[in-house]
C-alpha cells in the first residue's frame, strides 16, 4: 500500500504544478513535472509442484518514474524519482511463506520487502555567460563516443549519467568541457522487469575535451578520460578516487564542411590499459587499444552519398566490468543495420579486432518524397572470442537497400538485406535475409491505418553447440479513427532456439492488443494484453536482450 500512496502523491504533486511564488533564486521559475506509471500483470508459465492448476507464480509488477525540472533561463534544478513494487509474488506452503521473485537484491535496503523506492537523478545547473556548471547526475559523449559516450539510451532500457561535476566554458571559437564523478546506472527499469535489484557499483569516470573551431577551415578537437573500475566488491564511490587508475583513453577529432563538396570527419582513439584484469589477469597479455572512425559526405545532383569506415581494436576490454551493469562507457560508431542485429551478430557489432566500411547512396526524387538508397557493408571481424559461435575469423558482407515514401496523406517505409557472415574455415557461413516494412494510409470512416512489419530468415554455419536454422517474424496493425484514439494488434512469431520465450497462442505464436488514448495534448493512458516475444535489440552501438512479456500492462504517462 505504501508504495501505491508514493506514486498517487507523486501525480498530485505533478497536478499542482505551475510556477513557483515567493523570494530567492528560484522565485517565478517554471515547473514541469513528467510522471510514467505502469502496472503489469505477468503470467507465468512455470508451475509449482502439486499446484499444477494453478497459476501460482503469476504477479504484478507496478512502476513508477517521476520527473521534476525548475527552470529559469540560467537556473535549473532536477530530480528523478523511481519506484517499483511487487503484488501477489507470494504464497503459503506447509505453514510457509514463500515468494516466487525477489524484488530486492542482497545489496539493496528498503523498509519494504517487496517494494522499493530511490532518488535516481539529481542536478542543480547554472549558466553565466561564458560558463555552464552542473552539480549532480549529467551525460556527456566526446566526439562520436570512442573515448566517451555516456548517454540516455531509452530505446532499449539504459540509463546511466556520471554522479558529479560537469561543466563548459566557451569562447567565440573555442569550447571546453569537465566532467568527473561516479556512474549511476539506473537501477529501476521502467520498460521491462524488475527482479533482484542491486545496489550501484561505483566506476570513476573524469576527462576533459577541447574543442576549437575553423583552425583553416577545419574543426578539431582533444579529449582524455581516466577511468577506474569497482570489481564488485561493493566499495563505496570515494575509494574509486583513491584507486589506481584502470584505464586512459584519450583521442582527437577533426571535421571539415565542402572540402572540393564533401564534408569529412575522421576521428582516433588510444586505450591505455593499467591492469592485468582485463585480460584475465595475464600481465603478458596486456597491451593498449586503438579505434579508428572516418565519413565523408557529398552530394552530387539528385544523390546523397555516404562513405564510412572503422577500424577497433581492443577497444571493449574498458566496457567488461560496466557490461556486468548493463550498460557501456564506450561505444563507437557501429556501421551496423542495428534493427536486424541477433545474438550471433552482436558479437561483431561488439568485436574487440574489426575493420571494415560502408558505403549508402540515396536518391532524392519527386521533390525529396520518394528517397530509394542503397547500402553496402563490408567488415573482417577477427576475434573469436567467448562472445562468437565462430572459432575463426568471417568476412561480412551486408547489401541493404530500401525506399522512403513520405507524401501528404501516405507514407511508405521498406527496407531489404542479405547478411553473409564467411568462415575462414570449411564451416560455411551465417546467411540472414531480412525484410521490415511501415504503410500508413488513409482509410475513410477509419482514419489512418498503419502496418510495420519486420521478418527475418536465419542459416546458420557449423558451430560447437549446433543452434537450427530459425524465422522470426513481427507484425502490428493500427487503425487511428481520429486524433485521440489508436487501436493495434500486435503478432509475433519465433523458432529462434536462443530465445527464452514462449507464446501464448502456441510455443511459437505471440499476439496482443493495445489500445491508447491521448487524454490530452501531454497525457497518454495505454492498455494492453497479450505477449511478445524476447530478443535482443541494439541501439547507438549498445546491444541488450530484452526478455518477453505475457500478461496485462496499464500505463499512464503525462507532462504537468
Amino acid at each position: 500500500m505504501t508504495s501505491w500512496l508514493i506514486a498517487l502523491g507523486a501525480l498530485a504533486s505533478a497536478n499542482a504544478a505551475g510556477t513557483l511564488d515567493g523570494e530567492g533564486a528560484f522565485a517565478g521559475a517554471n515547473v514541469q513535472v513528467d510522471n510514467d506509471f505502469e502496472a503489469r500483470y505477468y503470467q507465468v508459465d512455470e508451475v509449482l509442484e502439486g499446484f499444477e492448476d494453478r497459476a501460482i507464480h503469476n504477479y504484478v509488477e507496478q512502476v513508477n518514474r517521476l520527473n521534476l525540472l525548475v527552470s529559469k533561463p540560467r537556473l535549473s534544478f532536477g530530480m528523478q524519482i523511481d519506484q517499483v513494487a511487487f503484488y501477489a509474488n507470494r504464497y503459503i506452503l506447509d505453514d510457509e511463506l514463500y515468494r516466487s521473485y525477489e524484488l530486492l537484491g542482497d545489496t539493496v535496503t528498503s523498509p519494504w520487502t517487496d517494494a522499493f523506492a530511490n532518488i535516481e537523478k539529481l542536478y542543480f545547473k547554472k549558466k553565466m555567460n561564458k560558463v555552464e556548471f552542473q552539480l549532480g547526475d549529467s551525460y556527456g559523449a566526446f566526439a562520436r563516443g570512442m573515448a566517451l559516450n555516456m548517454a540516455r539510451n531509452t530505446d532499449i532500457d539504459i540509463d546511466t549519467s556520471l554522479r558529479g561535476v560537469r561543466s563548459v566554458a566557451r569562447g567565440s571559437d573555442w569550447q571546453f568541457t569537465l566532467m568527473s564523478g561516479v556512474t549511476n546506472p539506473q537501477q529501476v527499469s521502467q520498460d521491462n522487469p524488475n527482479k533482484n535489484i542491486e545496489g550501484d557499483r561505483y566506476h570513476m569516470v573524469s576527462g576533459g575535451r577541447f574543442e576549437r573551431s575553423d583552425v583553416a577551415g577545419v574543426d578539431l578537437g582533444i579529449h582524455a578520460v581516466m577511468m577506474t573500475f569497482d570489481r564488485q566488491d561493493g566499495t563505496g564511490p570515494a575509494e574509486r578516487f583513491g584507486s589506481s587508475l584502470d584505464v586512459l583513453t584519450t583521442g582527437a577529432s577533426a571535421e571539415a564542411f565542402g572540402v572540393a563538396g564533401i564534408d569529412l570527419y575522421a576521428e582516433g582513439a588510444l586505450y591505455d590499459y593499467r591492469s592485468a584484469d582485463f585480460f584475465d589477469g595475464d600481465e603478458d597479455a596486456v597491451e593498449p587499444g586503438y579505434g579508428l572512425y572516418f565519413s565523408a559526405g557529398a552530394y552530387p545532383g539528385i544523390m546523397a552519398v555516404l562513405i564510412e569506415g572503422k577500424r577497433y581494436y581492443n577497444t571493449e576490454q574498458v566496457n567488461q566490468y560496466a557490461a556486468l551493469q548493463g550498460y557501456e562507457l564506450v561505444a563507437g560508431p557501429s556501421l551496423e543495420y542495428e534493427r536486424v542485429i541477433t545474438e550471433d551478430s552482436s558479437a561483431a557489432l561488439n568485436s574487440d579486432d574489426i575493420w571494415g566500411a560502408r558505403a549508402r547512396v540515396d536518391f532524392s526524387l519527386k521533390e525529396g518524397l520518394l528517397t530509394p538508397y542503397v547500402s553496402l557493408a563490408a567488415f573482417k571481424d577477427l576475434d573469436t572470442g567467448v562472445l562468437h559461435f565462430n572459432e575463426v575469423p568471417e568476412t561480412i558482407i551486408h547489401p541493404v537497400v530500401g525506399v522512403e515514401y513520405f507524401g501528404h496523406v501516405a507514407h511508405v517505409v521498406l527496407n531489404s538485406g542479405l547478411r553473409n557472415d564467411i568462415r575462414e574455415d570449411d564451416t560455411g557461413q551465417d546467411t540472414q535475409a531480412h525484410i521490415d516494412t511501415s504503410i500508413m494510409l488513409p482509410a475513410g470512416a477509419l482514419g489512418e491505418v498503419e502496418l510495420a512489419v519486420a521478418a527475418e530468415r536465419f542459416l546458420w554455419g557449423e558451430n560447437l553447440i549446433q543452434q537450427h536454422d530459425f524465422t522470426e517474424v513481427e507484425a502490428a496493425f493500427s487503425i487511428l479513427p481520429n486524433e485521440s484514439w489508436v487501436f493495434t494488434v500486435f503478432q509475433d512469431y519465433s523458432d529462434n532456439p536462443l530465445v527464452a520465450s514462449t507464446g501464448n497462442v502456441s510455443e511459437n505464436v505471440y499476439m496482443a492488443g493495445e489500445a491508447q488514448y491521448t487524454v490530452t495534448s501531454d497525457t497518454t493512458l495505454k492498455l494492453f494484453y497479450g505477449a511478445y516475444k524476447a530478443g535482443i535489440r541494439c541501439a547507438g552501438g549498445q546491444c541488450k536482450s530484452l526478455p518477453g512479456f505475457k500478461g496485462g500492462r496499464v500505463a499512464l504517462a503525462g507532462q504537468f
